[in-house]
């Protein structure tokens, strides 16, 4: 059975506001999830009941016993508040992921599916391009997580937090952060914002 992706996110777009991100609506990105991986916490994104894509070095090193899916979470201070805890069957790492950021992406499968949708509809599936080879260069990009929102310390945000980027292209790319950037990168660039630690395995649409 198919199940429709995308989730009820309407929400307006400050120019220049995680770092510089505004906070978004509880819930308004049901397909965000949040990877807990021993102490390092990461984003995904569910890409079906039974799978989370996220960043391989999030979870890479790390046993499924110790690894952790959050669908439905928003304030990650509170229980109770609509999220579901997963426990992980199997991480399938990207064979020629070498630890930098060439094919930085793995594959998480839950112990259950998420239902979908659910009564709270909180949780849904994140809708993948149709085009693997397009680089959406100049594209309007959404990103999101609860990593740090303040440069120099260590706070992760509390609650989920969005900011709006233009892609780039992949040789822009490399220029502005240096080598190891390929095919197999989609950057995004934006004046007074960016994604920093705990937001990486997020994602970009």
């Amino acid at each position: 059975m198919c199940t429709k992706c995308g989730g009820p996110y309407s929400y307006p777009f400050p120019s220049n506001r995680i770092i510089g991100g505004f906070e978004v609506p509880p819930h308004s990105r049901p397909f965000q999830v949040e990877v807990l991986a021993g102490p390092f916490l990461c984003g995904g994104s569910l890409i079906s009941p039974n799978y989370v894509l996220t960043a391989a070095h999030c979870v890479k090193g790390f046993e499924p016993a110790s690894v952790f899916v959050v669908v439905g979470e928003h304030d990650i201070t509170l229980t109770g508040d609509g999220e579901q805890i997963f426990n992980v069957l199997n991480i399938l790492i990207n064979p020629l992921y070498d630890g930098n950021v060439a094919y930085d992406y793995s594959i998480i499968r839950l112990s259950l599916p998420v239902v979908i949708p659910t009564i709270n509809s909180f949780t849904g599936i994140v809708c993948l391009p149709p085009d693997t080879n397009e680089q959406f260069v100049g594209t309007n990009l959404t990103v999101s997580g609860w990593g740090l929102f303040i440069a120099g310390r260590l706070n992760l945000s509390p609650v989920l937090k969005a900011t709006s980027m233009t892609s780039i292209s992949n040789a822009q790319c490399a220029q502005t952060y240096g080598i190891g950037i390929g095919p197999y990168n989609i950057c995004a660039l934006q004046t007074g914002t960016t994604t920093c630690s705990g937001d990486s395995g997020g994602n970009q649409n």
